[in-house]
């Protein structure tokens, strides 16, 4: 049986481009996932690795499903760009999400198109959501960009926004090339509030990770989407760099 990757939970919001999320408490979301990712924060917190530090603290919710975690909010305005330039693996959606041959290639080639519609494949990041973005999926990809300056144009100090997000951008970069993981679909969430930026590297419910009995088949594909985020995130760095707000970010 295939098994249904981040379900939508009842009632839940969307927060930060994400459904299937909802606050419980000041500060806490609770987000209806599936094993993959729950698996993933629940490893994060026995025993922290290089993504630790940028990812967001997490724990177990009380009389909850066994796919359901918490994770603590960013303040502020919210934008959720999601990083690679592709953003399903037929090889993932087999080997982790238990779909079929067929199912997990139709799944690859609907996300490749979706890829290519957004502008994923060219620069190699989308927006996905986040306060105030608004339109269907396409529109939200196409105007990447705009979302990006008008972000840090809405901070109360757009130069040290600016800075704020280039330099958490490095480290997230760093922590993922220091690590084994693969994030297929991550995205790096902003928040902006009155104190700067702050970002974390959220959504892990197809990142590919060294396990026991790995093939060299799942090392090559590994290793391609890690290439794939590490290129992303670097054209987004370019991006925010190149943005002008009165003198910085060069």
């Amino acid at each position: 049986m295939e098994r249904i990757a981040v379900p939508r939970a009842p009632g839940g919001a969307d927060i930060g481009g994400h459904g299937g999320v909802r606050e419980v408490e000041e500060g806490w979301l609770r987000k209806t996932t599936n094993q993959t990712e729950a698996d993933f924060y629940r490893a994060q917190r026995q025993a922290p690795g290089p993504l630790a530090p940028v990812i967001p603290a997490s724990r177990d919710p009380q009389a909850a499903g066994p796919n359901e975690i918490e994770m603590q909010k960013l303040p502020g305005r919210m934008l959720d760009i999601k990083i690679g330039q592709r953003t399903a693996s037929q090889h993932e959606l087999q080997r982790q999400q238990g779909m079929s041959s067929l199912g997990a290639w139709w799944k690859k080639q609907k996300m490749k198109v979706a890829d290519w519609a957004t502008g994923s494949s060219e620069r190699g990041y989308r927006v996905v959501g986040g306060t105030g973005v608004q339109g269907s999926r396409h529109q939200r990809g196409s105007d990447s960009d705009a979302h990006i300056h008008n972000l840090i144009a809405s901070s109360p100090n757009p130069v040290g926004a600016q800075q704020q997000m280039l330099a958490q951008l490095t480290q997230i970069r760093g922590a993922v090339a220091a690590s084994t993981a693969a994030p297929i679909a991550s995205s790096v969430l902003f928040g902006a509030g009155e104190h700067g930026v702050q970002a974390k590297l959220i959504d892990f419910a197809h990142t590919m990770d060294q396990r026991p009995g790995e093939t060299a088949k799942d090392a090559r594909i590994r290793a391609k989407y890690r290439a794939r985020f590490l290129t992303g995130i670097d054209s987004l760095h370019r991006q925010v760099a190149g943005q002008n707000h009165g003198g910085g970010g060069h």
